[in-house]
C-alpha cells in the first residue's frame, strides 16, 4: 500500500489537470508497473508503461515487455527524471492523444466507464487466452480489490463541498 500512498497525490493532480479519475490512474500505476517494481518502474520511473513514439522528444528506454497472452518483444518507452514527471506525462499523454477522446474518456466520470474506454481506444492490447481484450477488467479489478474508488470519493466530496460553499456565498453577498 506504501506504492499507493507515493502516487495518490498526482493521481489527485491529475484528475484536476486532466479528468481522470484518480482510481484509474493508480490501478494503471499498478497494473503497469507491478507496484513499482517493474525493470521500467524501477531503472527509468515509467509507471505507465507508455511508450515512446515518434511524438516523444525525450529520453528512451529500451526493454523487453510482453503485449499478449504468452508472447514477449522488444520496445522503446519513455524515460523520466522522476515518478512525478511520469504521473504528470500519463495525464499529458491521454488527453492530448485524439484517440483516448474518440472514444469517450473525458466524458466518462466513474472509473468503469473510463477503464473501458481506455480498453477500447487500445490503451493496452493485452488479451487472455481465447483472444479476448481484458485491460478494463483487469483495471475494475484491482480498483475494487484495493478500495481505490475511496480516492474517487473522496474528491467528489471536496468538489461538492466548494460548490456548497460558491452557493452559500453568493447567497449571503446577495
Amino acid at each position: 500500500m506504501e506504492f499507493i500512498e507515493t502516487i495518490s497525490d498526482g493521481a489527485i493532480s491529475n484528475y484536476n489537470k486532466y479528468g481522470i479519475v484518480p482510481s484509474i490512474t493508480i490501478a494503471q500505476a499498478i497494473l503497469e508497473s507491478g507496484w513499482g517494481s517493474s525493470e521500467l518502474a524501477v531503472n527509468h520511473n515509467n509507471i505507465f508503461g507508455i511508450k515512446a513514439d515518434s511524438r516523444w522528444s525525450g529520453a528512451i528506454a529500451t526493454i523487453s515487455t510482453s503485449e499478449n497472452y504468452n508472447d514477449s518483444t522488444i520496445a522503446n518507452f519513455r524515460k523520466y527524471d522522476s515518478i512525478d514527471e511520469s504521473l504528470d506525462d500519463h495525464g499529458k499523454f491521454l488527453s492530448e492523444n485524439p484517440r483516448y477522446s474518440e472514444y469517450g474518456r473525458f466524458e466518462k466520470k466513474n472509473y468503469k466507464n473510463q477503464a473501458q474506454a481506455l480498453e477500447d481506444a487500445g490503451y493496452s492490447t493485452a488479451k487472455d487466452k481465447n483472444g479476448q481484450l481484458i485491460y478494463a477488467e483487469k483495471l475494475i479489478g484491482i480498483i475494487e480489490k484495493y478500495n481505490l474508488m475511496q480516492y474517487d470519493k473522496t474528491l467528489a466530496l471536496h468538489l461538492l463541498r466548494n460548490q456548497l460553499i460558491l452557493i452559500l456565498l453568493s447567497l449571503y453577498n446577495n
